[in-house]
């Protein structure tokens, strides 16, 4: 006797992320150069600067988080604060596939949703900086730092948002109320290490020893990109670390990261030159989710580069 075969139910969040996944990767929704670590000619760009694009491997990790999202919300109740948890995922995956305004909104209604949570208001106030909105920004901290006064995760932020504006002294100095008696978090070491010799707090390659000789680093990326800075390690050494295994697709992400920190290293040697072609390769490689992408579009703004 011939069986029916079974057939099991298929949430439809899981075909249609399936079929985002699938489907092919327009130009103008992703970057995908040839090389991630090619160091092209500094030239100007004025599509990446303007609209800057994913790659295409991190637009394949956002949109079926999107998808799934979307679909959980489209079914719930929207005025449940629990569903507050949602839209900030969906935020996050959208501001990594660079639709600000529609992860802005996520944000508003997640906070309209849960406006006691300090957390929504850090990832609001990291999202307006990214479209410009820095009092708001400001506003969303005060909310934060009032929510919870002893916050190291609210000065994170604050440190970020001050060295992405150029402010170094300031996030030195929020930097240092997060980093205080917490463990070692890449980026912030060498972040705060940087800001201190741009705001002329520091004067010598000290402040780079030092957080390299930073015992606290678990992962041996962060360690070579503070070696690398501290002149322990060449150019060609960190960009073949952050390539890694040859059989395995490179990391958007850690290629933004070590462009980046190239280009810091290039500034702090008065080489501006080097320095902006550096940052444009960052901005090249798409590692849109990586914090370093908004900092090397921020420093190719400033004057000078």
């Amino acid at each position: 006797m011939l069986r029916r075969p079974v057939l099991f139910p298929v949430r439809p969040v899981h075909v249609l992320a399936v079929a985002l996944c699938a489907a092919p990767v327009d130009a103008a929704e992703a970057s995908a150069p040839a090389d991630l670590f090619a160091d092209e000619a500094a030239t100007p760009l004025p599509a990446e600067l303007t609209t800057p694009a994913p790659h295409e491997l991190v637009v394949r990790e956002a949109l079926p988080i999107v998808a799934e999202t979307t679909w959980r919300l489209e079914r719930a109740d929207l005025t449940a604060p629990l569903h507050a948890t949602t839209l900030a995922k969906r935020a996050r995956a959208r501001a990594d596939l660079r639709q600000h305004d529609a992860a802005y909104a996520d944000l508003n209604a997640a906070i309209a949703l849960a406006p006691d949570r300090a957390d929504l208001r850090r990832q609001r106030a990291w999202l307006a900086g990214a479209l410009g909105r820095i009092d708001e920004a400001m506003t969303d901290l005060d909310v934060a730092f009032r929510l919870e006064p002893q916050s190291t995760a609210t000065a994170r932020v604050l440190g970020l948002l001050r060295f992405e504006q150029g402010r170094f002294a300031d996030a030195v100095a929020a930097l240092d109320f997060r980093l205080e008696g917490e463990p070692a978090e890449p980026p912030l070491t060498v972040l705060r290490a940087i800001a201190r010799l741009r705001a002329g707090l520091a004067t010598d390659g000290a402040e780079l020893a030092s957080a390299a000789d930073d015992s606290r680093f678990l992962e041996p990326w962060p360690q070579a990109i503070a070696s690398f800075l501290a002149g322990r390690l060449a150019r060609p050494d960190l960009l073949a670390l952050a390539r890694g295994d040859t059989a395995v697709e490179p990391s958007p992400v850690r290629a933004c990261q070590a462009w980046f920190y190239l280009g810091q290293r290039a500034l702090l040697d008065d080489d501006a030159a080097r320095a902006r072609r550096d940052f444009q390769n960052a901005v090249r490689t798409g590692g849109t989710s990586a914090i370093e992408f908004r900092l090397a579009l921020a420093e190719l703004s400033r004057a000078g580069l």
